[in-house]
């Protein structure tokens, strides 16, 4: 089994399931029924990272983006409402949802969203405001500020980029790896920021151990600086100073064992050999010395 047959079948293990995907495309589309039976709300449709096809298993935190009409965004003297008093509005619609869905749980009001739990997935409501012209504005409870945003965008660039030929249908398992690094090893890097920093290292994948090369020493530099939304131009890169200095650490970790599989790539060593310097870091502990365990499991451990 060669180095890349190695990564499609980890990639493998990262997709959904035909039961998860069927079981979240019922309970999404129940929801947007119930949201869209409201007279102030125009639409509600699937956003970030489940419909753009990188989201990982298991299933949490779906976004559904639910775009009200505009006279929703003022109050009785025309001024503009607080982003905090908006986030309240798709609250109403939580008695709605637990009356004609089975097994609605609790829900919980964050910063730009309510989060639903449905039947042990979590869905994300997003109140948003259409722009003229194209975008949303979504409000921000924390900053009490409206966001620009503009996920459907977005996901029209990605999917096109994954479909190219620069691509080849690689770059949405390659994120999907990048996601699977981060939740084992810095779970403060979040979904948006890979995506967006995967976008912008990268200009093409020949081949999945390249990508962790290329991606790897561009991407220790840009996560020092400010990372842009490509769509709306917003700075997407909110981690502190210090996370930012021990993230450069790691990813240059990364690229290290990077090397080291592609020297013995190079030197004609068996691709199992390749695969445990990639297994340092997609394993489920990448703490563990995989110096000490057989090939075979490494492999395994790199493949899921």
């Amino acid at each position: 089994m060669s180095v890349e047959e190695h990564f499609r079948r980890f990639a493998s293990t990262l997709e959904l399931t035909y039961e998860e995907a069927q079981k979240a495309s019922t309970i999404q589309n129940q929801i947007r029924d119930v949201l869209g039976a409201r007279q102030d709300i125009l639409r509600a449709e699937l956003c970030g990272s489940y419909d753009r096809k990188t989201k990982l298993r298991p299933l949490h935190d779906i976004d559904v983006l639910v775009v009200f009409d505009a006279s929703v965004a003022y109050d009785a003297k025309g001024a503009m409402i607080r982003p905090r008093q908006f986030l309240s509005e798709i609250g109403k619609s939580v008695p709605a949802l637990r009356k004609n869905i089975r097994r609605v749980g609790g829900s919980k009001l964050q910063d730009r969203s309510l989060n639903i739990a449905v039947d042990g997935i979590g869905f994300d409501l997003v109140p948003a405001f259409a722009l003229q012209g194209s975008g949303y504005l979504i409000p921000d409870r924390k900053l009490q500020e409206w966001i620009p945003t503009n996920p459907l965008k977005f996901a029209e660039r990605l999917t096109a980029l994954n479909q190219s030929d620069y691509f080849g249908e690689r770059l949405v398992p390659f994120i999907k790896m990048v996601k699977w690094w981060a939740r084992q090893s810095t779970p403060e890097l979040k979904s948006y920021l890979i995506e967006v920093l995967v976008l912008k290292c990268l200009s093409g994948i020949e081949s999945f151990s390249d990508a962790c090369g290329n991606f790897f020493f561009r991407v220790s530099t840009e996560i020092l600086g400010s990372v842009f939304d490509p769509i709306t131009g917003r700075e997407v890169n909110e981690l502190l100073p210090p996370q930012r200095l021990e993230l450069m650490r790691k990813f240059r970790r990364n690229l290290s064992l990077t090397l080291d599989a592609k020297v013995a790539e190079a030197l004609g060593r068996p691709a199992s050999v390749s695969a445990q310097f990639f297994s340092q870091i997609f394993g489920p502990n990448p703490k563990i010395s995989l110096k000490k365990v057989a090939t075979v499991i490494s492999a395994q451990r790199l493949l899921g």
